[in-house]
């Protein structure tokens, strides 16, 4: 069979191991995961903001303003 063949009937190729991948992530609770996910990631951006607070704050400190 050709790459030809198979484009034009609509099928795919699918790596075997993105299918177990996917079967495999069947049981995952994706709205508990998602909601884990996003509460990390809120805490990353406020750790980033506080950080980027206190690089202006050292810079202003010693007379060289970066906003």
């Amino acid at each position: 069979m050709s790459i030809e063949e198979i484009e034009t009937k609509g099928w795919a190729l699918t790596p075997s191991k993105y299918i177990e991948f996917i079967d495999h992530d069947l049981d995952i609770d994706y709205e508990k995961e998602m909601t884990r996910i996003q509460s990390e990631m809120k805490n990353i951006l406020t750790e980033e903001l506080k950080s980027q607070e206190m690089l202006v704050a050292a810079f202003e400190g010693i007379g060289y303003a970066i906003k």
